[in-house]
């Protein structure tokens, strides 16, 4: 996809329009599949089994999505994702919860690519000195959608068997508004999954370890967060707030750290970032912490030095590589993001059942350390 110039404020409407029709879908699903599992005969094997499966089509398909867009081109790749996700959200309806696994598989191989193409066209058209806070307006946006479909979900309705018809009708939505933003199809040129690796190596290695970083962490938080508080002994309805604060802590730091990477050193950003993280989970860890307004208020504050690092890192990714394969790095980023989101999670499960509920913070407390070392010898190096 080449460099297409600053786009029209119109354009950038419809691209809200879709990513937030998307990303609401998204939350839906996220939050109602399980919801709906617990609630059958299945079990946590199966929920095991159809979460892993989202993770495993997400993977893949960033893998594979440069050669799908550059066999399709990049409207008709968008097109292909948004369909199969609309039809595999009706299909939940009517096929046994078994068959779920792959569906799951599919929406994430599809997510993946719907991703890649939205990414490439906001750093192929936004102004060089914007770009990190279009792109992280673009993240706010996203989770805020993702924040509302998560909330709807937590209704009745959300259990009734023509419930699926809502993400559907929001994926086909999306479609339609992102058919209208790129006009034409794009082609860039097609690359196998192996050249998609070789790709790996013009991603700048700040970039990918910050990223990975908030795959790891950022997926620990927002998906385990509320686990930790059951076992803690929260109640069960303050637990699931975790998630929820997580995110609004995201909001909140959002904007600043993205003014402060425009305008300041974005390698900086990142590092102070994460030293602020590591400080917050070493509080938890530690213990002590009787109130529970301390936890979320340190939950929140992990969330915001955590999720927003994605889009200044994507950013910086962007200004190094310059215009060249834009829908390659895109795939690649995302390979990293999917890389900590499968790791974090699995080394903080195993630090719980080792050292119990602080192991949480113990496994978030690592990586974050790792990371922002791995960071600061890749300084030194240059």
């Amino acid at each position: 996809m080449p460099m297409q110039g600053p786009a029209r404020p119109a354009s950038y409407s419809l691209a809200f329009l879709s990513g937030g029709s998307s990303q609401l879908a998204a939350g839906f699903l996220g939050t109602t599949i399980p919801l709906l599992i617990g609630l059958g005969p299945g079990g946590s094997d199966l929920l095991g089994h159809v979460t892993a499966s989202y993770s495993a089509g997400f993977a893949l398909g960033c893998l594979t999505a440069p050669a799908l867009i550059g066999l399709l081109g990049s409207r008709t790749a968008f097109v292909f994702c948004m369909v199969v996700q609309a039809t595999c959200s009706l299909l939940l309806a009517l096929v046994p919860q078994e068959s779920w696994t792959v569906l799951r598989a599919a929406m994430g191989f599809c997510g993946a690519g719907s991703v890649v193409v939205f990414e490439s066209w906001i750093n192929t058209t936004a102004a060089s000195g914007w770009r990190t806070r279009i792109f992280s307006l673009f993240n706010f946006w996203g989770r805020l959608a993702m924040m509302g479909g998560q909330a709807l979900a937590a209704t009745g309705w959300a259990q009734s068997a023509g419930a699926t018809a809502l993400p559907a009708a929001l994926y086909l939505s999306a479609c339609a508004a992102l058919v209208i933003l790129l006009g034409k199809d794009m082609r860039p040129a097609p690359r196998s999954g192996i050249a998609m690796l070789r790709a790996m190596k013009g991603v700048p290695l700040m970039s990918a370890v910050a990223i990975t970083y908030v795959g790891a962490v950022g997926s620990t938080l927002v998906f385990m967060a509320p686990g930790w508080g059951i076992i803690a002994g929260l109640a069960p309805a303050t637990a699931a707030l975790l998630a929820v604060t997580v995110q609004s802590g995201s909001f909140l730091f959002q904007w600043p750290l993205a003014w402060l990477a425009d305008n300041r050193s974005r390698q900086g950003v990142i590092l102070a970032a994460m030293a602020v993280t590591f400080i917050a989970a070493t509080i938890l860890l530690l213990g002590g912490i009787a109130s529970v307004a301390a936890i979320f208020a340190l939950c929140a504050v992990m969330g915001g030095c955590t999720l927003p690092v994605y889009a200044i890192a994507h950013s910086s990714a962007f200004e190094r590589a310059g215009s060249e394969a834009p829908v390659a790095l895109s795939g690649a980023l995302l390979l990293c993001w999917a890389a900590g989101g499968f790791l974090g999670p699995i080394l903080a499960g195993v630090c719980m059942e080792r050292f119990g509920p602080g192991g949480l913070f113990m496994g978030i407390g690592a990586v974050t350390l790792t990371c922002a070392g791995l960071i600061l010898v890749l300084n030194r190096a240059r």
